[in-house]
């Protein structure tokens, strides 16, 4: 029996401490190369955030003894900072007391093998097959710049130097299994990995002192070449591919020891639209690729959102979906007898874990579509709570309409998690109140896993939208690359759709942004009377242009007299004519018009008087050419009563050699029962037929009355409101400042707020990342900057809204969000800010959650 409450004043059983206290999370995963055992790193909060190495063998888990935290802050984001070799002992980058290391850890011993003198930092570790070193990215920070590179490490000789440099940044160093290749992946300014990236092979060159030969490019001229992995026992390699043309391929590199040339082999990988497997390298080791052996390969596949686990036969290009229970996977892994997959995986209803995917006899079963296999639970973090299914809301995905800058009509994406309570339910044909999430990246996506500050809200009644805007991945390269030159425009109007579409509202259109040429050519006005009457009326912004046969003779004549009368007098006297006789046309047309009725129609309007009628109204009268007032000289009305109104629609018809979009009454004539007439609303002036929906939308309810079976909106107009972090952070500001009709409140963390000042401060790997997504630098664009920077437009924010920030926070200095702040107080807003000690680019601290 569940107990009536409204929305929003419903008893969770998830409180703020659930989110805290016990919040810890898997980060990256290794395999043996020879036992069945696996390493993995784990980051618990509350330990201050500290990152420990675990060991799992044959069922038991150990801690591996590392000192201090194991991380890297190659690129800022990090990534990479655990790798194997080929003993199974770790490669890891820690750090301790400040200083940083780069060791060999086993189950007893940790052993350094470089102390890290100055800013060095490494990341992304590969094992020559014979363990003697290790293949790196290295970051040098030295003198204010950033030198990335692929470094080799000896690990007999604990020693470190450049193996390849020249390129701006590196990534996946891999060598194959007979040690012959070595492949890695390179960008350069002012791309971003996930836009453009290229994949390179090199020999390796024999000798004293490990080196590599001339590199052959395999991939990459356009678009994004990644994730290359060696086929054993081959001289050949996969690697993901993705670029807007061709969507994203898995591809097959053979090389030839002779000459080098490689032969792309297309594997598709899914045959479906809007398919990804390479997820955005925002940070280095991930993993959704593996070989199983010379035949078969799995991967994790994106679409719409949710991931799948496939195996593929790459010689038949057979197919099997891998069915687990689980819609989210990160950093997949095989193991060393290529018997069963691990990976970090997530559902709906079930928490980041460690699992392993048993395959055993699949590869005699890659006929079946779909397999559902035995899954291990290796790991899984406490959960802060045990929370019942009938209490977890479940991510429904939408697609709903939305508007390009340019005015073309086109969809978007999102998550909707509905209120749900086990105990709980609100009363009938009422609506939740509503947070909209942006997520950060911005190139990144909103997960559909379980995530309990999320359900914090959903088992309060609440309902929550996860917004995928347009930027976001899982949906394609062209979708994810709406955001470039758009960032501040795609995304909050995706955003405000969202809440538009799930309130039951029209979307944002032209009509409302003045994007569109149809926009500047007329006046909308919408009044509301007593009674309820209401009216919309549509005026020309400008005059219609002059009818030809009103000027063509009269203009002819007076050209030809000017220039006649120019013969026989000065040039002064002849232009001193010619104004004259233009000004008696002028005159002598007005006077025409009036006999002749052919006025130009400037204004009309429909009035509704509910349980009344409806009244047509048309203002006609003498327009001056290129001027902006007009002369009435005579109105038309016609009454319709509301007995005669049978319907209200939209029609189509052509006029003049052109198709042209109006509305019309349908209305019952007196004498012709079964013959009813249709009176077309503003006839004269056929507006565009975005005007005509809006007045549709505004007038029909007044005119017929509310529906019995009227649609309840998902959530409640009145009580929206919008949170993000970062670049989420940035996509809130701009939608509380142009749309503040359509949230109530905000949140912004460590949110951009000075666009200029970003990139003034930006790292090296984000250094071009805001001129893209602007469409160019500050210096060249200063209008953009202006329009879309949140500091410059914090006045308009007139909503309650709270600010917080980390006081070490290297992307989004916290002078950003405290000049934020000051700005929004003075301008007479409602803000709070809080800045975190010692926090930077995010909150690992559980006190300050």
């Amino acid at each position: 029996m569940q107990t009536l409450a409204p929305h929003g004043a419903w008893v969770s059983p998830i409180n703020a401490d659930h989110l805290t206290k016990k919040s810890s999370y898997l980060n990256e995963v290794a395999t043996h190369p020879t036992q069945r055992s696996l390493l993995f790193t784990l980051t618990e909060a509350e330990k201050q955030g500290r990152t420990s190495l675990k060991q799992w063998i044959d069922g038991k888990q150990a801690t591996v003894p590392v000192p201090g935290s194991i991380r890297t802050k190659v690129h800022e984001y990090g990534g990479g900072a655990l790798g194997i070799l080929p003993n199974g002992d770790a490669i890891v980058s820690h750090q301790v007391s400040g200083k940083s290391f780069v060791s060999r850890a086993s189950s007893e011993i940790c052993e350094p093998i470089l102390q890290l003198d100055g800013d060095t930092r490494y990341a992304d570790f590969d094992a020559y097959p014979d363990g003697s070193v290790v293949v790196a990215v290295q970051e040098c920070h030295e003198d204010g710049k950033v030198i990335n590179s692929l470094a080799c490490i000896d690990t007999e000789k604990k020693s470190v130097y450049v193996l390849q440099s020249g390129h701006d940044f590196y990534a996946y160093p891999r060598f194959s299994q007979n040690g012959k290749w070595i492949a890695y992946v390179t960008w350069d300014h002012p791309e971003m990995p996930f836009w453009s990236s290229q994949l390179w092979v090199a020999p390796v060159v024999p000798g004293t002192k490990f080196a590599i030969g001339q590199p052959i490019l395999v991939a990459g001229q356009t678009g994004v070449a990644q994730q290359p992995v060696w086929c054993p026992g081959q001289e050949s390699i996969l690697y993901y591919t993705f670029s807007g043309a061709s969507g994203g391929t898995i591809r097959e590199a053979h090389l030839d020891d002779n000459d080098g040339k490689t032969t792309d082999i297309a594997i598709s990988s899914s045959g479906e639209a809007f398919v990804d497997v390479q997820p955005p390298l925002w940070t280095l080791n991930s993993s959704s690729l593996v070989v199983l052996d010379q035949r078969h390969i799995a991967y994790i596949e994106t679409s719409q959102g949710d991931d799948r686990v496939v195996v593929i036969d790459r010689h038949r290009q057979a197919r099997v979906f891998i069915e687990t229970g689980y819609s989210q996977y990160s950093q997949l892994r095989v193991d060393a007898q290529n018997s069963s997959l691990v990976a970090i995986a997530s559902s709906p209803t079930a928490l980041p874990r460690l699992i392993r995917i048993q395959l055993e006899n699949l590869i005699e079963r890659t006929h079946h579509e779909t397999l559902q296999v035995p899954v291990e639970e290796v790991f899984a973090p406490p959960s802060p709570i045990s929370l019942c299914e009938d209490s977890i809301s479940i991510a429904t995905p939408i697609t709903f309409p939305s508007e390009l800058p340019d005015g073309t009509q086109t969809t978007a994406h999102a998550l909707y998690y509905p209120p749900k309570n086990a105990v709980f339910q609100a009363p009938a044909d009422t609506s939740p109140p509503c947070r909209i999430i942006v997520h950060g990246g911005p190139t990144g996506k909103a997960s559909s896993s379980l995530d309990f500050s999320l359900q914090y809200w959903t088992t309060r009644g609440w309902a929550v939208c996860a917004v995928n805007f347009g930027g976001s991945t899982g949906y394609g390269y062209e979708y994810m690359a709406r955001l470039n030159g758009h960032w501040g425009d795609v995304d909050v109007r995706d955003c405000v759709n969202a809440a538009l579409f799930l309130s039951g509202q029209k979307p944002l259109n032209s009509v409302k942004s003045g994007s569109r040429l149809e926009s500047c050519s007329f006046r909308v006005e919408e009044s509301t009377g007593e009674g309820g009457a209401k009216c919309v009326t549509v005026s020309r912004q400008s005059p219609a242009l002059p009818r030809a046969g009103d000027y063509a003779s009269l203009g002819l004549a007076c050209l030809l007299f000017a220039v006649l009368f120019s013969r026989q007098n000065s040039l002064q006297n002849s232009l001193v004519y010619t104004i004259g006789t233009l000004l008696f046309t002028l005159v002598l047309r007005a006077y025409t018009s009036i006999l002749s009725g052919r006025s130009d129609t400037h204004t009309e309007s429909i009035h509704v008087f509910p349980h009344l009628g409806v009244q047509l109204e048309s203002r006609h009268g003498f327009c001056l050419p290129y001027a902006s007032c007009s002369l009435n000289l005579r109105t038309k009305r016609e009454f319709i009563s509301k007995e005669n109104i049978l319907d209200i629609f939209m029609m189509e018809a052509i006029q003049r050699f052109r198709i042209v979009d109006y509305l019309g009454l349908v209305c019952r004539v007196s004498g012709r029962p079964n013959s009813p007439a249709i009176r077309v609303v503003f006839p004269h002036l056929l507006p565009p037929v975005s005007i005509y929906v809006e007045t549709y939308r505004k007038l029909h309810s007044s005119i017929f009355g509310p529906t019995l079976d009227q649609h309840i909106p998902l959530i409640d107009p009145k009580k929206i409101c919008i949170s993000g972090r970062s670049s989420g952070g940035f996509t809130v500001l701009r939608a509380l400042a142009d749309y503040p009709e359509v949230f109530r409140a905000g949140y912004s963390g460590y949110g951009v707020c000075d666009l200029a000042r970003l990139n003034d401060a930006s790292h090296k790997f984000e250094s071009h990342y805001i001129a893209r997504l602007l469409g160019d630098t500050a210096k060249d664009i200063q209008d953009v900057y202006a329009k879309r920077n949140p500091v410059t437009t914090a006045h308009r924010i007139r909503v309650p809204i709270l600010l917080s920030q980390g006081s070490d926070d290297k992307i989004v200095p916290p002078e950003q969000s405290r000049s934020m702040a000051e700005s929004i107080s003075q301008s007479g807003g409602q803000v709070e800010y809080l800045e975190f000690e010692g926090e930077g680019h995010g909150t690992l601290k559980c006190q300050n959650f």
